[in-house]
């Protein structure tokens, strides 16, 4: 998370904080049982700063790296407008 902040700054500035601060919603985001957490909403101000799936992916791979090759699918997927590439 601090990498995040210290490499890109514009993005992810205040986002240690924003963990520490709301704790208890990081976690819930974290722990969901849901199929797909990737697609849940980042908690607080972050669902809106990351807006695009990349910086989403960014946050998801501080949090769960076990869940970034299907965010990788789905960007991939969305972003060429075919499961073809896949």
């Amino acid at each position: 998370m601090t990498e995040c902040e210290r490499l890109l700054p514009e993005n992810f500035s205040g986002f240690a904080g924003a963990v520490s601060l709301n704790f208890k919603e990081w976690q819930h985001w974290f722990a969901c049982d849901k199929p797909m957490p990737e697609d849940n909403q980042l908690p607080g101000e972050w669902e809106t700063k990351c807006e695009d799936a990349l910086k989403k992916m960014i946050v998801l791979r501080c949090f769960r790296p076990d869940r970034v090759t299907f965010a990788i699918r789905n960007f991939v997927e969305v972003g060429m407008k075919s499961k073809d590439y896949i």
